[in-house]
């Protein structure tokens, strides 16, 4: 699971440059003016989402085709909120194919003759492979709008944890619901 400890990680530095921002916003101890909240909040945003790369080949694919889009922020006295519009392939889908490709599919009988040889390296390359043209060739998008909620503690405004994984949730586009369900 290195992309949920990535987005995670991401999700945390997101908060830090965020605290941080706007901290230096308030140093002056000032009372800072909502649209200079609201560029500080858009911009380390804006940082931090554009710092997200994807590391492994794995999370390439995931994550090759996710984008993010910022409505403007929204301040009030005590609270801001900024809505982030995230999109990506339909993990699910491509997943659900790749499996009936590797099930159903012309590639059957080259895949049971790998398994039966114990080829398991070359079985494994050629089920990654199939996943990977299925994510990557899928037409199919998820879009999902998150809004991100600040609150004002003192002189900081601190990012809400659970809208900060939300956005890291949408970036999975669709992959919670081709998962089997655990009881």
């Amino acid at each position: 699971m290195t992309c949920k400890t990535h987005i995670s990680g991401a999700v945390i530095s997101f908060v830090a440059v965020f605290v941080l921002a706007l901290a230096l916003l308030v140093g002056c101890r000032r009372e800072p003016s909502p649209e200079a909240v609201s560029e500080v909040i858009r911009s380390a945003t804006e940082q931090e989402l554009a710092a997200f790369e994807p590391q492994s080949e794995l999370e390439k694919h995931l994550f090759g085709h996710l984008t993010f889009d910022l409505e403007p922020v929204e301040v009030n006295e005590n609270d801001a909120t900024e809505v982030v519009h995230v999109s990506n392939v339909d993990l699910g889908k491509a997943i659900e194919r790749a499996n009936a490709a590797v099930t159903e599919g012309e590639q059957v009988e080259s895949l049971g003759e790998l398994y039966q040889q114990q080829e398991d390296g070359q079985l494994y390359d050629e089920v990654r492979n199939i996943l990977y043209r299925q994510i990557d060739e899928s037409k199919d998008v998820v879009k999902t709008d998150v809004k991100l909620h600040f609150k004002r503690t003192g002189n900081d405004w601190e990012l809400d944890e659970t809208s900060a994984q939300e956005v890291a949730n949408a970036a999975f586009a669709g992959l919670a619901e081709a998962m089997p369900e655990r009881t």
